[in-house]
């Protein structure tokens, strides 16, 4: 999975949470072994990351790139 977002005026109301639980029984309907995601260190992501440690997500890999550093995470399924 790439990036997901929910718009500024609507989080909060538990849509993020909403839209990774989904992607995660898609991927497990799927059969697949890993739902792999990236974000980055971002300020407007911050709150991401909490939901993403939430749901298991574990970061694997960071990488910098320009002014952000990219932060690969996954969920064995």
């Amino acid at each position: 999975m790439s990036w997901f977002c929910v718009d500024p005026a609507q989080r909060g109301q538990g849509i993020g949470g909403k839209l990774l639980a989904f992607s995660i029984e898609e991927a497990r309907g799927r059969g697949k072994q890993f739902l792999r995601l990236y974000t980055s260190d971002d300020p407007n992501e911050a709150e991401a990351q909490g939901l993403y440690e939430k749901f298991g997500l574990r970061v694997v890999r960071e990488e910098k790139v320009r002014t952000h550093t990219l932060i690969y995470r996954e969920l064995r399924l």
